[in-house]
């Protein structure tokens, strides 16, 4: 008998009325369709099963997303062999009849077709050229090879959509083959389990495999639903899209930092299997396990680019835009209207210039009335211990400037996008030597978090014996500028050397001034400076250290005694992009002496007009010290002068006595 679960051998031989009268039959499937397919009348039978699957949609809200060809969203994404090609064509430019006759050509008097009569006619057309090319796919697909997971996403959607429109032998032979690529994928699954094939089911290494597996299956399980052994595999498939969800996100549902490279495609699993669902009237996923997928579609918005495509995902964005929307419409009404993340995701699948802008205002806005500014909480911004990831954004339109920071590897992984366009992406490293000594980085921890009306603010550490290393982000969210920050504490008067590589994105070109040590960034219209404010600002001044852009990365080379302080300023203001900048190293001082730059280190940075203060303590200071007129103990101060005085952006206070 064929079934689900028992080892069937499926012969590709049998005719149409063998196969469906060998087909072991659910308890719960329709008496006729099993009265049909034992007396051996099997165009009843595949018309009884193709209605079944157009029946499934059980309102019209079901209706519109079954229009909707979901398999097309992984078109790029996985391999298209040649022998499927015409079939996946086909099925792109399908366009359903609205009755299941051909409708014959009608003409009005003038001899002209009417516009409905036309739109027939095409109609007409794609249901032929679809029927020619299962067919041609039909006789191509033996039993030697394999059917594709994108050809069988095809096969499904066509079984689901278009099966009452074709032929009965057409759709015979798409239901055979789906059924028995259906079977032999749940054989090869068991096989792997039994044998204890580590690699088929490892999931950080193989996400987006996993994830396709289990959605296969559990379309295959809604499609099949009248056959036996369906019930089964409609429930482990479930279980294994849900841990998909649990094991690549936090309880927040922040996804963690080893699942972002397959992200994009696992996701657009999910969220395609619970479309199925939805249509079938079978709800993938529990009340509990659907707050953790909006928890991740919340949190991917945050980090997703004006294409769709998140940061430090592999892969191009492919249409992702309509992966997204299409999830965040599904959002509880109440989630809808109050979302800022569900606007903003939506907006990205307009099509239109004037209904995007009108979103995404709406997503900027948030909820605020009377022209209130946004609470913190609304802030597209979030950083989660446990994911390892935090992600750093000035506002919610697609536009936007943000930093994605990843730090579950040896170094950080960041991508940094200004106006829509990458200039940093992948990882931040650092050669670390201490007396000659090379000292390997450890594991990175977030050590503080903040978040307020003027920008993000993240600081990672690690701490290798006799050293601390600790990286300062800071993005603006008012005025247009980031601070990328080393400082590194050693024991005793140890000689330190540090070369710190930020990776430019392979679009940005970066150009070196010559009179001053800034350089220059440039990607898609975006233009941002950049100033190593530790080192002296003309270049006919020597220095203890160097600047440059080498490799595909900018590349900061400094040294220091005991300790020392390595800061990066980059700014992007369209007013001050063409003012001329100068920095130079302030004198830090308590009671009246100067204080070793081992012990702290200040900057100003001038634009102009403008000017800015840098302060950063490398060690406990238990009286307030001074700098450029100000007097502090906090470990980092970043400010900005206004009017004579310095306004401050970012105040970090020192860390805890048993921390040092």
């Amino acid at each position: 008998m064929i079934a689900f679960g028992p080892a069937t051998e499926l012969n590709p031989l049998l005719a149409d009325a063998e196969f469906f009268s060998l087909i072991e039959w659910d308890t719960a499937a329709p008496r006729p369709l099993r009265q049909s397919a034992q007396s051996g009348d099997w165009q009843r039978t595949i018309g009884l099963l193709a209605t079944q699957a157009a029946g499934s949609r059980r309102s019209p809200i079901a209706r519109k997303e079954c229009d909707r060809k979901l398999a097309l969203w992984s078109l790029h994404d996985l391999e298209c062999p040649s022998e499927g090609s015409r079939l996946i064509a086909a099925w792109q430019a399908f366009n359903p009849p609205r009755s299941r006759s051909l409708p014959s050509a009608r003409f009005r008097t003038n001899g002209r077709k009417s516009k409905n009569n036309r739109a027939h006619d095409r109609a007409d057309k794609t249901l032929r050229e679809l029927t020619a090319a299962i067919e041609e796919w039909s006789v191509a697909a033996s039993p030697i090879r394999p059917i594709h997971p994108l050809e069988l996403l095809i096969v499904f959607e066509i079984l689901r959509d278009a099966a009452l429109y074709l032929p009965s032998d057409g759709a015979a032979r798409l239901w055979r083959a789906g059924l028995a690529a259906s079977i032999g994928r749940t054989k090869r699954t068991e096989s792997a389990a039994n044998d204890g094939n580590a690699a088929a089911i490892d999931l950080p290494q193989n996400l987006a495999q996993v994830a396709l597996a289990a959605e296969l299956d559990w379309q295959a399980g809604l499609l099949f639903a009248p056959v036996a052994g369906s019930a089964s595999l409609r429930e482990d498939s479930r279980k294994r899209l849900w841990s998909v969800l649990a094991d690549s996100s936090d309880s927040l549902g922040v996804p963690v930092a080893h699942s972002l490279r397959d992200l994009s495609a696992w996701m657009t699993s999910v969220v395609r299997a619970r479309e199925w669902g939805r249509i079938f009237g079978r709800p993938l996923f529990t009340q509990s396990q659907e707050k953790r997928l909006r928890g991740i579609v919340t949190s991917v918005a945050k980090f997703c680019g004006e294409d769709g495509k998140p940061a430090l995902a592999d892969g191009e964005a492919n249409g992702l835009s309509r992966v997204w929307a299409t999830a965040a419409a599904t959002f509880p009404r109440h989630l809808q209207q109050a979302s800022p993340a569900v606007h903003y995701l939506l907006s990205l699948d307009h099509t239109k210039p004037a209904d995007r802008a009108k979103a995404g205002t709406i997503a900027r806005n948030g909820s605020q009335r009377n022209g209130s500014r946004p609470r913190k909480s609304r802030f597209p911004v979030f950083q989660s211990d446990e994911s390892r990831l935090a992600c750093l954004r000035n506002d919610w339109i697609p536009t936007a400037d943000s930093i994605l920071v990843s730090h579950q590897g040896r170094f950080p992984t960041l991508e940094m996008a200004l106006g829509g366009a990458t200039l940093l992406s992948g990882d931040w490293k650092i050669d670390l030597q201490i007396d000659g000594r090379p000292v390997e980085p450890a594991d990175w921890s977030c050590v503080c978090w903040y978040s307020d009306d003027d920008g993000d603010y993240l600081e990672l550490q690690t701490c290798p014996v006799g050293v601390r290393v600790e990286r300062q982000i800071f993005l603006s969210r008012t005025d247009d500028f980031a601070l990328l920050a080393d400082a590194v504490r050693a024991d005793g008067s140890s000689k330190i050397e540090i070369t710190s590589g930020l990776p430019l994105s392979p679009d940005c070109a970066a150009l070196a001034q010559t009179r001053t040590r800034e350089c220059r960034l440039l990607c898609d219209g975006a233009a941002a400076r950049v100033f190593p404010l530790a080192l002296s600002c003309p270049r006919v001044e020597g220095t203890a250290g160097g600047f440059s852009a080498t490799d595909g990365r900018l590349e900061l080379n400094q040294s220091g005694l005991g300790s020392l302080y390595a800061p990066l300023v980059l700014d992007w203001h369209p007013g001050r992009r063409r003012s001329s900048a100068a920095w130079r190293r302030l004198t830090v001082a308590l009671g009246g002496a100067a204080v070793p730059p081992a012990e702290a280190a200040g900057f100003l940075l001038e634009f102009g007009l403008s000017k800015w203060l840098i302060y950063r303590s490398l060690s406990r200071a238990l009286e307030p010290r001074s700098v450029l007129g100000q007097h502090t103990m906090y470990e980092t101060l970043v400010g900005r002068f206004v009017r004579g005085d310095v306004e401050s952006i970012v105040q970090i206070e020192q860390a805890a006595e048993s921390n040092e």
